[in-house]
């Protein structure tokens, strides 16, 4: 073999790198592509956690359950404690027959939205306010003490919103769901009233559940929530020793009254979550750029 045919038939290398070509762009489902907020190693990020996607967010009104789990902790009690009034106030026309809801604040946990409904007597009267006769009997007061009663409450609803409300067997919480899970049958159990809430005004003529307020009410919450990290986050920083003469007056633990007082407002409205103990809140800044008074909404 010639010199010449040698040089054509061995492959030519430029400092021994292989050709690349660019990666190709990762979309989710829903055709959107991901976003990376670090840098990734093999799929994943630099601290070996995986890649995270950003999820669009939901509808209420088209996807309940998914809107209420991008919630926050007080978003959603929030809304638990606006469920429950919505469902007592239907189904009791009497005030001073309906019981107190739970929670403090207008703030109810899961569990505690969970235990209202466990009895079954409200949501057999539920029943009975939009098809009269659909639960025959509703157990309640003491008789509702029993687990067998409980549970006949609670077929009669889940056999009403079945075959008169229409809703299909995935949107119908169990007995199961509601006595033995605990918070993993919230789920099943918020989606089936608030399906139904939705179905109310057209099925029975009986207001349903109001998804706009219900909306504003979660985004409120999250305000709020927010507020109290930054004022939380300023009355630590502020340090508690020495101040100047021209001075606003302040507290024992150096905050002005006034950032105190609005601090003590949020903190008392807002409900810690009592589902995640131990739950860090988020990380803030290091250094913060320099405060300005924050005037109360």
């Amino acid at each position: 073999m010639s010199a010449a045919e040698v040089a054509i038939t061995e492959p030519v290398k430029v400092d021994d790198q292989q050709p690349q070509t660019a990666a190709p762009e990762e979309h989710t489902a829903n055709g959107t592509a991901t976003e990376e907020t670090e840098p990734k190693v093999n799929g994943h990020g630099v601290n070996g956690t995986a890649k995270k996607e950003v999820e669009p967010p939901k509808d209420p009104k088209e996807d309940p359950l998914g809107w209420i789990s991008q919630q926050i902790p007080p978003a959603v009690h929030k809304v638990n404690h606006l469920i429950l009034d919505w469902v007592q106030k239907t189904a009791v026309d009497e005030e001073d027959k309906r019981v107190p809801l739970p929670g403090k604040n207008e703030q109810v946990t899961r569990n505690q939205f969970l235990n209202f409904l466990k009895d079954g007597t409200v949501l057999a009267k539920l029943a009975n306010k939009f098809s009269p006769g659909s639960v025959e009997p509703v157990h309640e007061g003491e008789e509702a003490n029993t687990k067998e009663n409980q549970t006949a409450n609670l077929e009669g609803f889940i056999k009403f919103v079945k075959e008169k409300a229409g809703l299909p067997e995935e949107q119908v919480f169990t007995v199961e769901d509601i006595q033995e899970k605990g918070k993993a049958g919230y789920g099943p159990v918020f989606n089936t009233i608030f399906q139904l809430g939705l179905k109310a005004q057209d099925l029975f003529a009986q207001n349903g559940i109001d998804v706009d307020k219900l909306a504003q009410e979660a985004a409120q919450a999250v305000r709020f929530n927010f507020i109290q990290l930054i004022l939380n986050f300023f009355k630590r920083a502020r340090p508690t020793t020495g101040k100047p003469a021209s001075a606003k007056p302040t507290t024992e633990n150096g905050t002005t009254t006034n950032e105190a007082a609005i601090a003590d407002k949020v903190i008392e409205e807002t409900v810690v979550d009592e589902e995640k103990p131990g739950e860090q809140p988020p990380a803030l800044p290091a250094n913060p750029p320099p405060s300005e008074p924050i005037a109360a909404q």
